[in-house]
C-alpha cells in the first residue's frame, strides 16, 4: 500500500492553479507573494455582501474507511478593500463525497475560521469522513464584515417671488395658476409667505432637495494561501511535498499526491492469495523466512536487496534494482522471470523449466557482464540483449530458437546445437542508434538549434609560431526531441556532435595546429566557458557531500545602516564553530538591518537556516528572516523568537531559489529603548527539513572540504564521513560500470554542481 505524505495534488502552485476552482463566485490567481514553500502562492479574492464567504476549493482522493486526517496550510496577506480590519477572517471547511457523488451532495466534516490577524501556518485536525467517502473537498473562503447604514440629507435653494397672474415690474416670476397651486403643496417647494390680491396670488418660495444614501454591505476581501497539506493522523506534521528530500511525487510534479520513501524490514513467513503487492521507491529491503504468493509481486528498490530461504511462486516475479543482487537455494517457477540489472549477474546450480506448451521463457536484457557455467536445457526460447561483453562456457542445447542482439562484443567457447535457427546481427549502425537523429551542416535542415548560441570567443587570432597557444571555444545546444503529435516528431534528439574548425585568411605556406580538442557540458552561469582540459573519454565524478553548510558565516550591516554595528565578541559558544560570536548593537535612531550571506543551495531544495542567539534583556524578541537576494526581496521564511536568558538555537525552513537568498535580522521597533543588543553564533544552512547538529571544517580531518578544495571558510564547507574508505569503493563501482573506452578521472570533492 502506498504511503502518502501529502494527498493534495497541487499544494504550492509552482506550475499554476490547476486542480483548484472558485467557491461561491469568488476569483483567484497565482501571485509571487507570501510563499511558504517555493516562489508562488494562491490569492483568493471575494467580492460580496457583509459576512458572505467565497474563495477556492480543491477535491482530493483519499482512502475509504473512515480514517482520521489532518489539514494544514499557510495563510498570509489577509486584507479588505475598506481596510484590513474589515476582513471577517479566513474560513477553512472540509467536506466529504461518496463514490460517484456530485459536488452538490458533499457533506461537511469540519470547519474552522481563522482571525484576520492570522499570518502563518494553521491546521484543522482530526477530520473523520464518512466510512464510504473516497474524496475530501478542501474549501478556503473569506468574507467582508464592512457595513455602512443608509442616510438622508436635505438641501434648500434661495427664496424667489412667484405669482400666478400678470404683474408689471417688481421682479415677480409668473407661473400658471396650476403650477402655483402645486408649489403650495409639493414637498419639493417651501413657501415663506403667500397672499392674494383680487384673484391673483403672490408668494415667496424656495426649492427643497432630499438625497437618500442607501446602506453599503460588504466589499472585496482577499488572502494568500500556500503549502496545503492533507495527511493521515489526528494532528499535523511539518509541510512536505514531492520535491522535499525523502519524498517523491506519485505522478507528475506539482500535479499528484506525495509519497514517502521508507525503510522496510521483515522476518518470518508471509502468505498471500490477494492481488499484486506493490512496493514503490523503497530504500532498503531485507527479508528472511519463506514467502508464498499466488498473485504477482513487484519490487522497485534503489538500495540493496537480500533474500534467504525458499521462495515459490505460480505467478510472475519482477525485480528492478540498482544495487547488488544475490540468491542461493532452489527456485521453481511455472510462470516467467524477468531480471532488469545493471550489475553482474551470476548463477549456479540447475534449472528445470519444464517442457511442452507451458514451458516458460527466460529473458535478460539491459544487463552488464553475464557469466554462466554448467548445463542448461530449455524447451522454450532464450533472448539475450546486453550492451556489454558476454562470456559463456559449457554446452547449450535448445529445441527452440536463440537470438543474440549484441551492441559491443560477444565471446563464446564450447559448442552450441540448435534444431531451430540462430541469428546474429549488428544492431548498432555507424553514426547513431535507431531512435536518434544525425544533423549535418546543410543550412536547409529543419533544426533551429544546430548552431552555437552561447558564449564564444570565435574570431580570436591564432598564436604565432613559437608563441603560446590560444584557446578557442563556443557553446552550442544539442537538439532535443521535437514532438509533432500522434507519436510523430519534427526531429529527434541528437546522439553525436560533429566537431569542426574553419580558418579564415590563412596566407599561402602558412599553417595552423590544433590540439586538446574538448567537448563538455558548458560552465555555470557564474563561470561560463570551458573548464581546464582533461584527457578525452574521461568521466570526472562530482561527489555530493553527505552534509554541506552553505552559510558564509559572516554577518554584516546593510548599506543604508546608521548607528547599527556588528562586532566580534569572544569565542563562539557552539562546538565546532570556526567564527567568533557576533555582537549586534542597535544605537539611538538606528536604521538598516543586519544580514548574512548564503551560498545558493540547489534550487528547489528544502533547506533550513539555524543559528544561536542570546540577549542581555534589552530585546524582548528577535525576528529572523530568509530573504530573496534581489527585488522584490520576498520573504521565503520567517520566525519570531521571544528572548530568554542564555543561548538558544532557532531554525527557519525555506525552499531554495535560483536567485539566491540571504539571512536578515529585522530591526526592532523604533519605540524600543536604545541601545538594544543581542549576540549570534553558529550560523548554518543545509539541505534538510530540520536542522542537524552544527558542523564546520575540523582541522586535520580528511573528511571535510572547503569549496573547491580551497581554503576560504566563507564559501561553504562539505563533510564526507569516512572518505578514505568510501572513495576506493566509489572508484571501483564506477570503473566496473564505465562504458567501453571511458576512463574514470579523479573525483572532485567540495563542489556545488549547479554553481561549479
Amino acid at each position: 500500500m502506498a504511503i502518502y505524505a501529502n494527498y493534495v495534488t497541487n499544494p504550492t502552485f509552482e506550475l499554476g492553479t490547476a486542480l483548484w476552482e472558485a467557491e461561491n463566485g469568488a476569483s483567484f490567481s497565482r501571485v509571487a507573494a507570501n510563499p511558504a514553500s517555493g516562489t508562488y502562492s494562491l490569492r483568493l479574492s471575494n467580492f460580496g455582501s457583509q459576512n458572505v464567504y467565497g474563495g477556492v476549493r480543491t477535491t482530493v482522493p483519499v482512502e475509504p474507511g473512515g480514517l482520521a486526517y489532518s489539514l494544514s496550510l499557510s495563510i498570509k496577506g489577509i486584507t479588505e478593500s475598506h481596510g484590513s480590519g474589515y476582513n471577517d477572517g479566513v474560513r477553512v471547511t472540509v467536506y466529504d463525497l461518496l463514490p460517484g457523488a456530485a459536488m452538490s451532495a458533499r457533506v461537511q466534516v469540519a470547519t474552522q475560521t481563522f482571525a484576520r490577524t492570522t499570518n502563518g501556518r494553521v491546521a484543522v485536525r482530526n477530520l473523520v469522513p464518512r466510512a464510504g467517502a473516497d474524496r475530501l473537498v478542501i474549501a478556503v473562503t473569506t468574507a467582508s464584515s464592512y457595513y455602512q447604514a443608509g442616510s438622508t440629507s436635505t438641501s434648500y435653494g434661495s427664496y424667489q417671488d412667484y405669482t400666478d397672474g400678470p404683474v408689471s415690474g417688481g421682479g415677480w416670476i409668473v407661473v400658471s395658476p396650476s403650477t402655483y397651486t402645486s408649489m403650495l403643496s409639493s414637498p419639493n417647494w417651501q413657501g415663506s409667505t403667500s397672499h392674494t390680491t383680487g384673484s391673483q396670488r403672490f408668494g415667496s418660495f424656495r426649492t427643497v432637495t432630499t438625497i437618500t444614501n442607501p446602506p453599503i454591505s460588504g466589499g472585496t476581501s482577499s488572502a494568500d494561501i500556500d503549502a496545503v497539506k492533507l495527511e493521515q493522523g489526528t494532528t499535523e506534521t511539518g509541510y512536505v511535498d514531492g520535491s522535499s528530500p525523502g519524498y517523491v511525487w506519485s505522478g507528475a510534479a506539482h500535479a499528484s499526491a506525495t509519497l514517502a520513501m521508507v525503510a522496510l524490514s521483515a522476518a518470518g513467513a508471509g502468505a498471500m492469495t490477494s492481488p499484486a503487492v506493490e512496493m514503490i521507491r523503497l530504500k532498503f529491503l531485507q527479508g528472511s523466512g519463506s514467502g508464498a504468493s499466488t498473485g504477482s509481486a513487484q519490487l522497485s528498490a534503489e538500495g540493496t536487496v537480500k533474500a534467504s530461504g525458499t521462495g515459490k511462486g505460480t505467478g510472475r516475479a519482477r525485480l528492478w534494482s540498482s544495487g547488488a543482487f544475490s540468491a542461493s537455494g532452489v527456485g521453481g517457477s511455472l510462470g516467467s522471470a524477468y531480471l532488469y540489472r545493471i550489475v553482474p549477474i551470476s548463477a549456479s546450480g540447475e534449472g528445470g523449466p519444464g517442457t511442452g506448451l507451458d514451458a516458460p521463457r527466460v529473458i535478460m536484457f539491459k544487463a552488464w557482464p553475464t557469466f554462466a557455467d554448467g548445463h542448461g536445457v530449455g524447451g522454450g526460447s532464450a533472448s539475450l540483449s546486453p550492451p556489454q561483453p558476454i562470456s559463456m562456457s559449457g554446452a547449450g542445447v535448445g529445441g527452440g530458437s536463440a537470438q543474440l542482439g549484441i551492441g559491443l562484443q560477444l565471446v563464446a567457447t564450447g559448442y552450441g546445437v540448435s534444431v531451430g535457427s540462430a541469428d546474429l546481427t549488428d544492431g548498432t549502425p555507424d553514426g547513431a542508434f535507431t531512435d536518434f537523429a544525425i544533423w549535418g551542416a546543410a543550412p536547409t535542415e529543419n533544426d533551429p538549434l544546430q548552431f552555437g548560441t552561447g558564449a564564444t570567443n570565435a574570431g580570436i587570432t591564432s598564436g604565432a609560431n613559437g608563441q603560446p597557444w590560444n584557446r578557442v571555444h563556443a557553446e552550442f545546444i544539442a537538439p532535443a526531441d521535437q514532438p509533432a503529435g500522434s507519436g510523430k516528431y519534427v526531429w529527434r534528439r541528437a546522439a553525436y556532435a560533429a566537431v569542426g574548425f574553419r580558418f579564415n585568411a590563412v596566407p599561402a605556406a602558412n599553417f595552423h595546429e590544433v590540439a586538446c580538442v574538448q567537448v563538455e557540458p558548458s560552465g555555470t552561469a557564474t563561470s561560463p566557458g570551458p573548464r581546464p582540459y582533461t584527457t578525452a573519454q574521461t568521466l570526472v565524478p562530482l561527489v555530493i557531500a553527505d552534509r554541506a553548510n552553505y552559510a558564509e558565516g559572516v554577518l554584516w550591516t546593510s548599506g543604508d545602516a546608521t548607528n547599527l554595528t556588528v562586532t566580534e565578541d569572544g569565542v563562539s559558544p557552539v562546538a565546532g564553530d570556526v567564527f567568533p560570536a557576533r555582537k549586534i548593537t542597535y544605537g539611538a535612531g538606528s536604521t538598516g538591518f543586519v544580514g548574512g550571506s548564503i551560498v545558493t543551495p540547489p534550487p528547489g531544495a528544502d533547506c533550513v537556516l539555524s543559528l544561536y542567539v542570546h540577549s542581555d534583556g534589552s530585546l524582548p524578541e528577535i525576528v529572523l528572516k530568509v530573504t530573496l537576494n534581489g527585488p522584490p526581496y520576498t520573504t521565503l521564511g520567517q520566525l519570531t523568537v521571544p528572548m530568554t536568558a542564555g543561548w538558544k538555537r532557532i531554525e527557519v525552513p525555506f525552499r531554495s531559489v535560483v536567485a539566491g537568498v540571504f539571512l536578515e535580522f529585522v530591526s526592532p521597533p523604533a519605540n524600543l529603548p536604545r541601545p538594544a543588543t543581542f549576540w549570534a553564533a553558529g550560523v548554518m544552512v543545509e539541505q534538510a527539513t530540520k536542522a542537524g547538529s552544527y558542523f564546520h571544517l575540523v582541522a586535520g580531518s580528511k573528511d571535510y572540504y572547503y569549496r573547491g578544495n580551497g581554503g576560504d571558510p566563507t564559501k561553504g564547507v562539505f563533510w564526507y564521513p569516512n572518505i578514505e574508505e568510501r572513495t576506493p569503493a566509489l572508484m571501483a563501482a564506477l570503473e566496473e560500470h564505465a562504458p567501453l573506452g571511458v576512463r574514470i578521472g579523479t573525483p572532485r570533492f567540495g563542489d556545488i554542481p549547479h554553481l561549479d
